[in-house]
C-alpha cells in the first residue's frame, strides 16, 4: 500500500505541454452551451493550476479535455454536501473523486481511509474553488482567488486495488467525509465544552493540563455527556443524555 501526494515545484510549462493544454482548452471551447463552456475552461484553468505537470504530460489533448467534461459533469449537480464517486475513463486509470464545501482535514481523512483499506493512491489534484450553487446546481465555478462560498474538489488516482477493493468505498469515503464535515461545523461547541471541563470540581490539579489542551494542541471530535446511575443491587447503568451529541456521531 502507498499513498502518494505530489507537491507542485516551482516550475515553468515546457512548450509541448503548453501546446497540448492549450489544444485542450481549444476543444473545450467547442462547447455549444455558452454556460456549460464557460465552466469547462474555468475548471481547465483551475486544475492547469493546481495539477502536477507530470501528471498532464502522460495525455493527450483530447484525453485531458475528456477528463475535464467527466469532472464537471461530476461537479454540475449536489443534492448532499458530500458527493463521491469512482470514475473509469475509457481505457484510464480509476479516480476516486469527491466534492464537498471546505474544511480541514478532508484529504488527510480519505488517504487515512484508503490506507486502512490497503488501496494505494496517488492525489492527483486537490483545488479549493469558489462555487455558487441554486438549489445543488453549479451556478458559478472560479478559482479560489475570487471570495465567496469555498468547495473542495479531490482527485486521488487509485493503484493496485486488492481485489474487491472498490466495493463499498464510495459509501464509506462519504460516511468520512460527513464526520469532518460535521466536526467542522461543531468545532466552536466542541471548544466550549473542552474548556468547560476546566471548571469542573475535583479537575483544580488538572487546570494547566487543560489549558494546554485548549492552547491547540488537541482537536475535539465529538462530545456526549453520559449519566451514570447505581441501583439497588451494586449495579452500575450509564446512558447518554439525549440531546447532548456533537461532532461525529
Amino acid at each position: 500500500m502507498k499513498i502518494v501526494v505530489d507537491e507542485r515545484e516551482e516550475r515553468s510549462c515546457g512548450p509541448e505541454l503548453t501546446r497540448k493544454l492549450e489544444a485542450a482548452l481549444a476543444l473545450l471551447a467547442e462547447e455549444e452551451d455558452p454556460f456549460r463552456r464557460s465552466g469547462l475552461q474555468a475548471l481547465a484553468t483551475v486544475l492547469r493550476a493546481q495539477t502536477p505537470f507530470s501528471f498532464l504530460a502522460a495525455y493527450s489533448a483530447g484525453r485531458i479535455a475528456e477528463l475535464v467534461r467527466s469532472f464537471y459533469g461530476f461537479l454540475e449537480h449536489r443534492s448532499e454536501q458530500v458527493s463521491v464517486r469512482l470514475l473509469t475513463p475509457a481505457g484510464g486509470p480509476l479516480f476516486l473523486i469527491t466534492s464537498t464545501p471546505d474544511a480541514p482535514y478532508l484529504v488527510d481523512s480519505v488517504l487515512n481511509l484508503l490506507a486502512r483499506r490497503n488501496i494505494s493512491g496517488r492525489v492527483v489534484s486537490h483545488p479549493i474553488m469558489t462555487v455558487r450553487r441554486r438549489k445543488g446546481a453549479l451556478s458559478h465555478l472560479g478559482p479560489f482567488e475570487e471570495g465567496g462560498p469555498r468547495e473542495s474538489f479531490l482527485v486521488v488516482e487509485l493503484e493496485n486495488l486488492p481485489a474487491g477493493a472498490p466495493e463499498g468505498l464510495p459509501n464509506a469515503v462519504e460516511r468520512v467525509l460527513a464526520d469532518v464535515l460535521r466536526v467542522h461545523r461543531d468545532k466552536k461547541e466542541l471548544r466550549q465544552r473542552l474548556r468547560e471541563i476546566e471548571d469542573l470540581p475535583g479537575l483544580e490539579s488538572y487546570r494547566d493540563f487543560c489549558r494546554w489542551l485548549e492552547g491547540g494542541n488537541f482537536h475535539p471530535f465529538s462530545y456526549r455527556r453520559l449519566r451514570v446511575a447505581r441501583g439497588g443491587k451494586g449495579e452500575t447503568t450509564v446512558e447518554e443524555v439525549e440531546g447532548s451529541a456533537i461532532g461525529i456521531e
